[in-house]
């Protein structure tokens, strides 16, 4: 996690003698996961595939590149993607190896205890403590202010979580020849496993409590 902000509130009320009443919230603002925009082949024939960094073309001109795999509209796609996922400052050069990450999250919990006596024994005060733990607070109050966890839809590859953006090869006069899937509307279509997807159980919000005793 790139950066993450922390914090704490956290109030006691006596609504009556001895009966202790405490409120909690807990905020956790965090960067999204890190990851790799990669070709699905071994375009550096080092054996591995799936784990090369991507070159990033500063447009359809580009000499570092042959797009003679894909039909002119294809090809306006392609360069049309680089541009809307931010991989286009990198133009010229490649995606660096954990650069990209998935959107930024906001989570608030709030906390409920409740202290009730019930007897003193040998000097000592016995207490029942009952609380209430009401996760992902935020997103039952405001789901645009506490947005939806939003992860890959994939597990770590080669030490790190992957986006695959087609294939490349090298020509024979040493060009990146890439190429790419697209949907029936013209557009790039990333594999399942590329997609940045809502993490259902992160985002529900949920309620447990329980209590215990305390002397």
């Amino acid at each position: 996690i790139k950066d993450r902000v922390q914090g704490t509130l956290s109030r006691e009320f006596v609504f009556r003698k001895n009966f202790i009443t405490t409120v909690s919230l807990y905020y956790e603002g965090r960067s999204g996961q890190g990851y790799s925009w990669v070709y699905s082949g071994d375009l550096n024939n080092d054996g591995v595939s799936g784990n090369d960094l991507i070159a990033v073309p500063s447009g359809a001109d580009d000499a570092r590149f042959d797009f003679s795999g894909m039909t002119a509209a294809q090809r306006d796609a392609y360069i049309a993607f680089i541009q809307s996922s931010g991989l286009a400052k990198y133009a010229g050069g490649y995606a660096p190896r954990n650069a990209s990450l998935t959107p930024w999250q906001n989570r608030l919990d709030l906390n409920l205890r409740q202290e009730i006596p019930v007897a003193s024994l040998f000097g000592t005060h016995v207490r029942l403590e009952a609380f209430l733990d009401f996760l992902n607070f935020g997103s039952w109050l405001d789901k645009h202010l506490f947005n939806y966890v939003e992860e890959l839809n994939t597990g770590t590859t080669f030490g790190g979580l992957t986006r695959v953006l087609g294939n490349a090869s090298y020509t024979a006069a040493g060009l990146i020849k890439p190429t790419a899937t697209f949907a029936s509307d013209g557009s790039i279509s990333l594999p399942a496993s590329s997609l940045i997807v809502v993490n259902n159980t992160d985002t529900r919000w949920r309620i447990q409590g329980g209590v215990s005793l305390k002397f």
